[in-house]
């Protein structure tokens, strides 16, 4: 007995010794609740408010104590960047051309190439992806977006935010909420209605926490509605943490933390770029004088920890060596990306794609062989892989526009080149080809990160322009640039426009196999283009007024198509608009009620390939409310399909509408309601060209 007595008394005293050992914050198949407390539970207080503010620019606090190690982020929406500290990486296109590919599967496919970037690196957050609404062209920042709907803007993110996370790395989605502008980002605020916000800006951001699970939130540089964004009460703590039930860490955009209480209170987690506000004294000082409770810094803290529990942070190392840092495969869906997200504008007599048998090519235009290197010793600005800012990337390569016409060009065709300085010279050389491409449009210099950018090209390409299409009609005209362009003085003059938007690393192969037709073009346009500023929704509210500080989104809910449609105007190129060099017929649709209580209805119809050209179609569709309480858009997104169809056959496609796709948010109940009535459904490949509608009463 007594051997027994000492045996429990042994190991009574053993028991603090192997818990301090094996802690349960080190313990993978313990509960996520229970690893986050016992680790918080152990911290100094200290350890705990380092852990608020960013470390060497992109690096979590550690905890050396406790050997915990850094947690790395970077840089971003378009491939691993973070100005160069972490080297060459792929170059992916810009989130705006993956927009336009309209491909669920393929966001997916490009997700998880993100992914593979990140974890053959070590690095444990991605700072993106950037799901801010393309309210205006001029926008510096549109190329990082989505484009100017919601609706297409979540659903493309979240199949691509779950295969990041697969690969266990923390997606960061951002810029919460209504940075929509570049200009003075820090200091010029932006006013947007209750049921603007949630119908239009915040949809994205919700479809990112509750569908896709994403562990990791920005907060922008603006105020919103005269609050910053860092420290808004209402868009922090009552919708994104308390209605959405978001778990994850609230960090801050760099530099952009304006107070110590105040912020924290309204449900910022994490200074980031500055460590002006939560620091040891500050963070103490609130303590100490009840301005900040213990309960809500240890808040901040376990969601920090949050996403390191629930991706194995601390269960495995970051960095898998099976990945290889060249990786072959993500530099292959980047073309794919490409090829899918290149937008055929315009087609004159068919000259895409071109015929065998031309002889001679001019290619013309800086954009065509611009120089590429973009890291901190090398300091080209004018590259057009992608855009410019936190986003750029020090790609392995970037195959140009002309590399790419060479390339692909048959054997006896020859190819010329000019910058197009001169544009009478580019006119002569132009006049004596058989064809011409003209690469024009943005770069990164003009299109970046803490800047706006013009709605129109510089008057030396519009020269340019017209002097070359006046030269030779058989022109293509290649477009690079994050959005819409002012493109209406030659539009009319070019015998084919090819929006090629920021093609990333194989942009140049991408673009010359569709100009030969190995590749049917397939992208549609994921905004609109109009035909002057002042037929933009936000001409008036936008650049005009700036010395006010202050940007009225005073289009409302009325964004984009939905601003053309209600003020009876035709854009250049509506949105979801893309050429195909087959055609395609769209016949018999039929609407199915699957559940009448929740106003569920099948939508089905046949889309026939009736061309010469296998190819893929996107098929849209839009509801309109026939009779509704309030005003609403003639139509709306909320349906999409994107089918792959050999020539001469048919595919039946089929698409589930639930009830949020009838609803609209009313501010009366600070909630949204669903009327019943009759709603029209509309089918077709893009939002003005809609060959099927049927009618439904719900």
């Amino acid at each position: 007995m007594k051997f027994y007595f000492f045996l429990i008394i042994y190991l009574t005293l053993l028991l603090p010794v192997f818990a301090q050992n094996n802690p349960v914050w080190k313990d993978k198949n313990a509960k996520t609740e229970l690893r986050i407390n016992d680790l918080v539970s152990k911290l100094t207080l200290d350890e705990k408010i380092d852990m608020l503010a960013g470390y060497k620019d992109f690096y979590f606090h550690p905890v050396e104590r406790l050997k915990i190690d850094s947690m790395i982020m970077a840089d971003g929406p378009l491939g691993i960047a973070s100005w160069g500290i972490h080297g060459r990486a792929t170059a992916f296109p810009a989130a705006i051309m993956a927009a336009a590919t309209w491909n669920r599967n393929l966001m997916q496919e490009l997700g998880d190439a993100y992914g593979q970037e990140w974890r053959s690196r070590g690095i444990h957050y991605f700072l993106g992806p950037g799901v801010n609404i393309y309210r205006s062209s001029k926008s510096g920042r549109n190329f990082e977006y989505y484009g100017e709907d919601p609706y297409l803007t979540s659903q493309l993110i979240v199949p691509f935010i779950k295969a990041i996370q697969s690969r266990g790395v923390a997606a960061t989605v951002k810029h919460f909420i209504g940075n929509e502008q570049e200009f003075d980002r820090h200091k010029t605020g932006s006013v947007i209605d209750e049921r603007t916000l949630h119908e239009i800006y915040l949809p994205p951001f919700k479809a990112a926490v509750q569908d896709a699970g994403v562990y990791a939130l920005m907060a922008a540089y603006n105020p919103i509605n005269g609050i910053w964004s860092t420290q808004n009460d209402y868009t922090l703590s009552t919708i994104l943490k308390k209605k959405w039930a978001f778990k994850g860490p609230v960090m801050s955009d760099w530099d952009c933390t304006y107070s110590t209480a105040g912020a924290a209170n309204a449900g910022l987690d994490m200074e980031m770029g500055s460590y002006k506000h939560f620091r040891r004294d500050s963070i103490k000082a609130a303590l100490l004088k009840k301005q900040l409770t213990e309960s809500r810094l240890d808040d901040m803290v376990k969601r920090i920890f949050y996403p390191s529990m629930k991706l194995g942070f601390f269960d495995r190392p970051q960095q898998d060596k099976s990945i290889p840092l060249f990786n072959a495969s993500a530099n292959l869906t980047a073309k794919k990306v490409a090829e899918e997200g290149i937008v055929l504008l315009r087609n004159e007599n068919q000259l895409l794609p071109l015929k065998q048998g031309i002889k001679t090519i001019a290619v013309i235009g800086e954009n065509a062989n611009p120089f590429l290197y973009t890291d901190r010793i090398h300091k080209s600005k004018n590259y057009v892989y992608g855009g410019g800012g936190s986003s750029k990337v020090h790609p392995w390569y970037a195959v140009s526009i002309l590399d790419g016409i060479i390339k692909s060009a048959d054997p006896g065709t020859k190819v010329f080149f000019d910058e197009g300085a001169d544009p009478q010279n580019a006119a002569t050389l132009a006049k004596s080809a058989d064809v011409v491409i003209l690469a024009t449009g943005m770069n990164s210099f003009v299109e970046q990160e803490g800047q706006d950018r013009p709605f129109d090209l510089s008057p030396a390409q519009e020269s340019l322009i017209q002097a070359v299409t006046t030269a030779n009609p058989r022109t293509i005209v290649v477009i690079n640039a994050g959005g819409g362009i002012n493109m209406s003085r030659w539009n009319d003059k070019a015998g084919a426009i090819v929006h090629a938007l920021y093609a990333g690393t194989e942009g140049g192969n991408a673009l010359a196999e569709v100009i030969f037709g190995k590749v049917n073009p397939s992208g549609k346009l994921p905004f609109s283009i109009e035909r002057d500023w002042k037929d933009s929704p936000a001409y008036g509210n936008y650049d005009e007024n700036r010395a006010s500080k202050t940007v009225n989104y005073k289009e409302g809910i009325f964004v984009g198509y939905r601003h053309f449609d209600k003020k009876g105007i035709k854009p250049l190129y509506p949105f979801g608009f893309g050429l195909s060099y087959t055609d395609f017929k769209y016949s018999d649709i039929r609407l199915s009620p699957l559940n009448k209580k929740n106003s569920e209805v099948r939508v089905s119809f046949t889309i026939t390939n009736t061309g010469s050209m296998d190819g893929f179609e996107t098929a849209e569709l839009y509801v309109t409310d026939i009779q509704s309480s309030v005003d609403r858009p003639s139509k709306e997104l909320k349906g999409f399909e994107k089918v792959w169809i050999p020539k001469g056959q048919s595919k039946e496609v089929s698409i589930t509408l639930r009830s949020d796709a009838f609803s609209f948010y009313d501010v009366k109940k600070h909630d949204w309601k669903f009327e019943k009535g009759a709603f029209k459904i509309s089918v077709g490949g893009s939002s003005d060209n809609l060959k099927l509608s049927d009618i439904i009463t719900l």
